[in-house]
């Protein structure tokens, strides 16, 4: 609505009129709440609902001039995001036998991997969560790790009601083990490696005692099944503990089943070297790329998603937007390889890029297409 350079003195009650309108029919379509729209411009709710309601209050007309910036990204960002297909990948294929051995079992089970970072473990757990009636999901972030905070979570998820930020761990666990008690409902607990080493590793007592008290009864063998997610230092973490610890051993003691996710891809563990990913895998993720990609792309692009402590699938993903990013603001068809490996230098400090590419054994491109992606 207004060029840039703007003044506040320049905008008219008109043209504020109509960009009030052009954002309310934006927020209500995408169901965006005003409050959000105050947190990314830094700015209280009462501002922006007192600018959209037509209230000219204090600084009103450089109000809608952020207004109208936030509403010109925003649609700028949708045109250029893309939403990739769910693909049942090597990786997702594995979690998903794993998730119903242990859901049928009603145990507790882990997968862990030290080279994990980038590999579609989130994507997979997101769609198991869909998949599997009646499961949660909470991912562990190391700020919602105390044992108040992961109760809470696992609450909420439950579907207990009235639960806020103050609720205490003591008083919402008795809540969730009604519950849960007697069920085969799921819980999926990413990134669970962030509760090493908080408050003394209760989050890990309250998880197990959570797993016995919903047994059915006394004797029965399985509680409300629970999955961990996690890198090999929470394995390794349980193991040089355990030593030491008999609270902890106990803990460690009810994983009845745990996996690392990566074992098949290593030689040297006898898993034959098969890829995280396959070149027909790699085209179910990015054949519906807005802009075609090349078969040599589509190739490296598979080397790249295999590829250890370089990122995995995550990593080709980024190449890919951004090589689409460039490609549709010069107007190209075809993403080629020369154009991924820009996007990759693009994305990577110097040194990172030169190891990658001498790891796929891919020349480097002395002067790459894409010298500004953004």
């Amino acid at each position: 609505m207004f060029l840039e350079g703007t003044k506040p003195d320049d905008v008219t009650t008109e043209t504020a009129a109509q960009v009030c309108h052009e954002v309310m029919l934006y927020v209500k379509e995408r169901n965006i709440r005003r409050h959000q729209v105050a947190r990314d411009l830094n700015i209280s709710p009462t501002t922006v609902s007192e600018a959209l309601n037509g209230k000219q209050k204090g600084n009103w007309q450089q109000v809608m001039i952020d207004l109208d910036a936030w509403l010109d990204r925003s649609r700028r960002a949708d045109a250029n995001r893309q939403d990739r297909p769910f693909v049942l990948t090597e990786v997702a294929r594995e979690m998903f036998g794993i998730a119903e051995i242990v859901e049928e079992e009603q145990i507790i089970g882990l997968i862990y991997s030290p080279d994990s970072s980038g590999i579609g473990k989130t994507m997979a757990l997101n769609a198991i969560h869909r998949e599997f009636a009646g499961s949660m999901l909470v991912t562990c972030d190391k700020m919602l790790s105390s044992c108040d905070a992961l109760t809470q979570q696992i609450a909420r998820a439950a579907g207990v009601d009235n639960v806020g930020p103050t609720s205490k761990a003591a008083k919402l666990y008795p809540r969730i083990v009604d519950k849960l008690k007697g069920t085969k409902r799921l819980l999926i607990l990413d990134q669970i490696h962030n509760l090493r080493d908080q408050a003394g590793d209760k989050p890990f007592y309250i998880l197990a005692d959570l797993w016995e008290a919903t047994k059915p009864a006394a004797n029965a063998s399985g509680g409300a099944p629970q999955l961990w997610v996690g890198t090999a230092n929470l394995k390794a973490y349980f193991n040089r503990r355990a030593h030491h610890d008999e609270s902890l051993r106990q803990i460690a003691s009810r994983i009845a089943f745990s996996r690392d996710i990566m074992e098949r891809s290593r030689e040297r563990s006898g898993g034959g070297g098969e890829p995280l990913f396959t070149i027909e895998t790699i085209r179910a993720v990015f054949g519906s790329n807005r802009i075609r990609i090349a078969q040599d792309g589509m190739r490296f692009l598979a080397k790249l998603a295999c590829l250890p402590d370089a990122g995995g699938l995550r990593t080709a993903d980024n190449v890919v937007r951004v090589a689409t990013r460039a490609c549709a603001k010069d107007k190209l068809e075809l993403i080629t390889l020369s154009i991924l490996l820009a996007a990759l230098k693009f994305t990577m400090e110097g040194d990172d890029f030169r190891r990658v590419t001498s790891n796929l054994e891919i020349e480097q491109q002395a002067k790459p297409r894409i010298a500004a992606a953004g």
